[in-house]
């Protein structure tokens, strides 16, 4: 397809019912320059029938097949921004929802700011066949943090790619591409290259556009967290490096703050101590100060593990950095939800260049 204005990329791995949804929301919206690009991850003979039916159905829509490894997501965002004609560029999750406007929207923002290289627009949580903005825990996009950089450094997400729409000669001119060697962090680690390679960008006044759809997935969030410990220290290496090498130390204290969240999740019942040993290794590399910190830290699990379960023993000697955890949520939240419930500001200025 040639000269359209917006490129839509989903990966597609079964889940038919909402991928279907995902689909006829995308074909609802007013605005109709688009072509919409299936990446199939290896899905089920019953969601491949459904998506090659749509394909059928409108010649907007196309179907390609994973032929890279590794499996996932981030390979199938890959082929699918190659295959981009368009102008501009979004990336959608296939079991979620985008509103009537959305597209259409976000092109006009972008068309209104030829100085921009990508817009955010607010997310919200869908339930029930509607957005919910309220529900903090899912809602991305909004103008909260003073500095998104000590924002994603330290593990919280301002923003999701699912909020963004790009100039794809922006990603293309930068290198942009999804890191498949992640597995987790993914979209911290594709907004952070933006934002690094000095894109410009802003917050959209705009009412949320997307609805983030919660699934089940098996397993608890720890299990997952600790099977891709080998991605969490890759990811965390390139925050650490790519920082330091633009801002000097000033962000130390953010990325060892990130640092703990993903150990504290990781070691959530029982400290790993090859992880505990990798990022004490990482830490050596980038930040002694607080490789001090964190070498005290494990070693105060490890003489209180002898008297109390060792899950208790984490807690306690990480007591300092899950309080000021909390007291950040339970600070920036109701300013979130103030921001979450009315049109907002776009934001001033130029993020990139801080």
């Amino acid at each position: 397809m040639n000269d359209v204005t917006v490129s839509i990329i989903i990966p597609v791995f079964n889940r038919c019912d909402m991928v279907a949804e995902m689909i006829d929301s995308v074909i609802s919206n007013g605005f109709e320059d688009w072509e919409l690009i299936l990446v199939d991850d290896g899905s089920d003979e019953e969601t491949l029938s459904m998506l090659r039916h749509r394909c059928e159905c409108d010649d907007r829509i196309c179907l390609i097949q994973r032929n890279e490894e590794p499996k996932g997501p981030l390979t199938c965002r890959n082929l699918g921004l190659r295959r981009a004609a368009g102008k501009y560029v979004v990336f959608f999750d296939s079991d979620d929802y985008v509103t009537p406007e959305c597209i259409g929207t976000r092109v006009e923002a972008m068309e209104s700011h030829p100085e921009l290289d990508f817009m955010i627009f607010p997310s919200g949580e869908f339930v029930d066949g509607k957005i919910v903005p309220g529900a903090v825990t899912y809602a991305y996009g909004y103008p909260v943090w003073k500095d998104d950089i000590e924002a994603f450094a330290s593990r919280i997400l301002p923003f999701v790619v699912v909020n963004n729409i790009y100039r794809k000669e922006s990603l293309t001119q930068h290198g942009i591409v999804w890191d498949t060697g992640l597995k987790s962090l993914e979209d911290a680690d594709f907004n952070m290259q933006t934002i690094l390679a000095g894109l410009k960008y802003a917050y959209a006044t705009a009412e949320p556009d997307y609805g983030y759809r919660i699934v089940n997935n098996s397993g608890s969030l720890s299990k997952r967290m600790n099977d891709h410990a080998q991605s969490h220290i890759h990811a965390l290496d390139k925050f650490y490096a790519s920082i330091q090498d633009r801002f000097g130390h000033k962000y130390d204290r953010a990325l060892f703050e990130g640092l703990m969240s993903v150990f504290t999740i990781v070691c959530r019942d029982a400290v790993d101590n090859g992880f505990a040993n990798s990022l004490s290794a990482l830490l050596h590399r980038y930040d002694r100060r607080h490789e001090r910190s964190f070498r005290m830290m494990t070693g105060m699990i490890s003489v209180l593990s002898r008297v109390m379960p060792e899950r208790k023993a984490r807690q306690t000697a990480t007591f300092s950095h899950l309080l000021r955890y909390v007291i950040r949520l339970k600070k920036i939240k109701p300013y979130r939800v103030r921001k979450m419930i009315h049109c907002y500001e776009t934001s001033v200025g130029n993020h990139s260049n801080i």
